[in-house]
C-alpha cells in the first residue's frame, strides 16, 4: 500500500483523510484546522517520509495564521511561500510606510524592489536573492531583506 493512501483519523483534532488530502485541505480550508491539527498533519507527513515541501505546508499555514492574528503590518511571507509550493510564481505588491514594495519571481531569483521618498528625495532600491534562499528563510527573512535593500541599495532620482 502506498504510504500516501494510509487513512489518518483523529476525532479530537478533526482529522479524517489520507495525508495528501489533509495537506491539501489544511491549505484550502485553513480555518477548519486548529494549530494542534496543523502540527499533527506536519508530524504525520514527516513520519510517513513525505517531501520537505509537503511537510512545510501545514507549518506555513499555521505561521501565516499567526502573522494575520498579530496584525503587525508585516508582509505575508508565508503566503508567498505557500503560493510557490502550490505551483504559482512568487509575487506581491503593497504600499507601506517606507514606500511601494514589489516582490516577484524572475526565473530562479526573487526580486525585491522599493520605490518611495524620504528627506533626501525620491528613491528606488532593489536587490535579488535566489528562490531557494527565499523559500528557506525564517519568519523575519523578508522584513530583514527589505531593510538591507533600503539601507544598501537606495538610488535617488537626480534633480532636473
Amino acid at each position: 500500500m502506498d504510504k500516501t493512501e494510509i487513512k489518518i483519523y483523529n476525532q479530537e483534532l478533526g482529522l479524517d483523510g489520507t495525508i495528501t488530502e489533509l495537506i491539501d485541505w489544511c491549505y484550502r480550508y485553513s480555518d477548519d484546522y486548529s494549530d494542534a491539527a496543523l502540527d499533527e498533519i506536519a508530524a504525520q507527513a514527516n513520519q510517513l517520509g513525505l517531501s520537505n515541501d509537503q511537510i512545510q505546508i501545514p507549518i506555513l499555514v499555521k505561521l501565516d495564521r499567526q502573522r494575520e492574528q498579530k496584525a503587525d503590518g508585516t508582509l505575508p511571507y508565508e503566503q508567498m511561500k505557500l503560493d510557490r509550493l502550490h505551483g504559482s510564481q512568487i509575487g506581491y505588491t503593497s504600499t507601506e510606510e517606507y514606500g511601494e514594495v514589489e516582490v516577484r519571481q524572475e526565473g530562479d531569483k526573487v526580486l525585491v524592489a522599493v520605490t518611495g521618498s524620504d528627506d533626501n528625495g525620491f528613491f528606488t532600491a532593489a536587490s535579488a536573492c535566489s528562490v531557494d534562499e527565499f523559500m528557506n528563510g525564517n519568519e523575519k527573512f523578508l522584513e530583514s531583506f527589505i531593510g538591507s535593500v533600503l539601507f544598501y541599495s537606495k538610488v535617488y532620482e537626480e534633480e532636473s
